[in-house]
């Protein structure tokens, strides 16, 4: 086998991988606009059904609001909601690294992800 045709099957590797490792991206464009609580936005104060409670770790600490994803205000993705509200919570620091853990449970004792299929306009931030 030639140094080409290495190069050219290393190439098709490298090319199967990636059409197989393919996921859908939607890149965040970050700006400092007020925003609502019902709006896509890092941080801040989360959006929560009337008489909704903000999650809690497994030792009762409120969790802190990573991102919120208001799915009416991205670009339409395969296999994602075309709308709804999707939020990450996090603990503080409880793994050293935002309340993320790589480890094989995926119990939420210390992080949660809520969806919210539909939103209620009527809720303020002040709420």
């Amino acid at each position: 086998m030639t140094n080409l045709e290495k190069i050219q099957l290393c190439q098709e590797i490298v090319d199967q991988i990636q059409a197989k490792s393919r996921r859908p991206v939607c890149r965040l464009k970050l700006t400092q606009e007020p925003f609502t609580v019902t709006d896509s936005h890092l941080g801040g104060t989360p959006y929560l059904p009337h008489n909704g409670q903000i999650p809690v770790d497994a030792d009762g600490n409120q969790l802190w609001l990573c991102a919120q994803i208001n799915f009416t205000q991205m670009p339409p993705m395969e296999g994602f909601p075309k709308s709804g509200l999707l939020q990450i919570f996090l603990e503080d620091w409880h793994f050293g690294d935002f309340g993320l853990d790589d480890g094989p449970n995926t119990a939420q004792d210390y992080w949660r992800v809520l969806y919210y299929p539909e939103v209620d306009g009527t809720v303020t931030m002040e709420e």
